[in-house]
This record gives C-alpha cells, structure tokens and sequence, in this order.
C-alpha cells in the first residue's frame, strides 16, 4: 500500500465533519472536493494512471472533466519548503544548470557582454536591447547578466511571433527594492496557490479532531503522503508521526469485526454493508443526524463518491 500511496494521486478527497446538536442529535456537513497537482518540487512530473482504477472510477460517474479541469492543487509540507526556500534567490536552480556554447555562439556573447559593460559603465539611463538570440541564448545571458550585474532588471519582450528580445535598465536601491518586492510577492501568491487543499488538512493538524474513517490505514497513507511528508520509512514511524498531529484515530472496518456480527461474514465488511446492517439492526435507533444544507444531494446514495462515503461512515460511528 505504500507503494501505491507514493505512486499514484488523488482524486477525490472526502471530509465529514459532525457538530453535536444534543447528545444524540447532530449534523453533518459532507464535502467532496477533486484534486488535481500541479508541478511540484521534488515530486515526480508524471500523473499515474491505473487501468483497473480508472475503469472503476468510470463505473462510478466520477467526472474527468471536472477533476482535471477544476481540481483543487496541493503541495506536502516539504515540496511548500522547497518552494518557500527559493523565494530568496535571485535566479532558480533550474536556471542554473552549466550551458555549453560552440566557438561561435561564444564570440558573439562575449561581443554582446563587452557592449553591456561599457553601457553600464557608462551610467546610461536608457535600456540596452539584445535582439535576434535564440532561447538557448537568452538563457545563457540571463545567467551571466544575473550573476555579473544583480542591480540589472531583465525583462523579455516579445517582437512578433517567433521573435524575443531581452530588454535591460539600470535600477536604483529603492527600484531593486520595490522589484524584490513584487517577485517576492509573486511567490507567494505562487505557492498559496499550489497548497490548495493542504490548508484543509493544515487546519485538522491545528484542530486535532477525532478522525474517523473505514479501512482508513490506505486513507491515512495517502492523506500523510500528500499533505504532510513522504512516507516514513517504517510502519512504526509512521504511526508515530501520525499519532501526533491526530490523536484519536478509529476505523469502523475494524470495529464492525470486533462487533461479531454474524451478517457480515457474508455480506463482507464494505462500508455499505456496515452501515445498512446497523440501520436495520436498530443500532443506531435513538441517534439522528442530520445533513447540512450543503449536503442534501447526499440524500439518495451515492457510494464510492468520497463525501457521501465520509457522511455514511461518520453516521455509522455515531
């Protein structure tokens, strides 16, 4: 399972949470939100796809469209570091990657280096322009511009459609300062947006509620996996780490065998086997919970859509 957490991604999470009315009256307010990742740091660029897993979700009406088009990205804790830590730097690591010229293409740059030395000597107000360099090359003298000159602001200007060229202008301390500012900024806004749903799970780790779900221990490999960190080496480790942003884990799976309910030996312990067992069996006679306005659509049922799978599993642990 740890293997298929690492691996693959997901697609729907599903949250429940239950606010007491009286002691056997309570509400649920059920979301199930799509999520789809965009480029994250020290994560893989490819999207796994399982045949098996794609062909089950088809079965269940899970929209693709939706998923793809309107999924809510998230960032683990370490891929938010590795982003937050570059916030300082003038250029990215990706953007410094040795590049290579041929005899030619140095010579021009080093004539195109010499032209920039005497304009910035100089003290001249006006931009200079590097025109007619391909992008290869305008990587390379981003590079050495950025290194040799930090006081430069470097902008590429598009002439047409196949045509770029490279626009620079001196800056002074209060311009450097304000442009600091702005990528600074920038960044920021970058990252909050590529947290998404980790906020949501942030938030949990803050409140420390009770989490309840059915064969959670895959649940909570992903969710961990996701938002938090990249799996612990060990089991042990990871119930460790986990225990500590939430203290009070069950699993209805489990509980439901502990119950020794005859009925579930054939039926199986799917959670919509527990949860209409229960119902028939008057177990929950006496506990009544209610749908938030959010959650009316969950009246008919709606299994293996991760809200209405949260909102029946929360039901059946009341």
């Amino acid at each position: 399972m740890v293997l298929v957490a690492n691996r693959y991604q997901i697609i729907q999470l599903g949250l429940c949470f239950f606010t007491s009315q009286s002691p056997d009256t309570y509400t649920a307010h059920p979301f199930n939100v799509y999520l789809f990742p965009e480029d994250r740091p020290g994560a893989a660029g490819d999207l796994s796809l399982s045949l098996d897993g794609m062909s089950f979700h088809r079965s269940q009406q899970v929209d693709f469209n939706k998923w793809i088009y309107q999924g809510v990205p998230y960032l683990n804790g370490r891929q938010e570091q590795i982003l937050r830590s570059r916030i300082d730097e003038e250029f990215p690591r990706e953007e410094q990657e040795v590049l290579s010229l041929t005899a030619e293409e140095t010579k021009r740059t080093d004539v195109t280096l010499s032209g920039i030395k005497s304009w910035w000597q100089s003290g001249a107000r006006e931009e200079y322009v590097i025109q007619n360099f391909n992008p290869y090359l305008r990587k390379y003298m981003y590079q050495q511009l950025g290194r040799l000159y930090p006081a430069l602001n470097i902008e590429c200007k598009s002439n047409g459609k196949y045509s770029k060229s490279l626009i620079l202008t001196m800056l002074t301390a209060e311009s450097q300062k304000c442009l600091k500012d702005a990528k600074t900024k920038k960044q920021l806004n970058v990252i909050q947006r590529k947290s998404g749903a980790q906020k949501v799970f942030k938030l949990l780790t803050r409140l420390r509620p009770v989490i309840v779900g059915h064969g959670v221990v895959s649940d909570l490999l992903f969710l961990y996996s996701s938002f938090q960190e990249d799996l612990p080496p060990s089991l042990h480790l990871f119930k460790e780490k986990l225990h500590c942003l939430f203290p009070a884990i069950y699993d209805t799976m489990t509980i439901s065998a502990d119950l020794n309910l005859k009925e579930l030996l054939n039926a199986g312990r799917s959670l919509k086997s527990v949860y209409k067992l229960l119902s028939r069996e008057g177990r929950m006679e006496g506990t009544r919970v209610d749908l938030g306005e959010q959650g009316k659509h969950w009246s008919k049922e709606c299994y293996h859509e991760a809200g209405y799978d949260s909102y029946v599993t929360g039901s059946s642990w009341c």
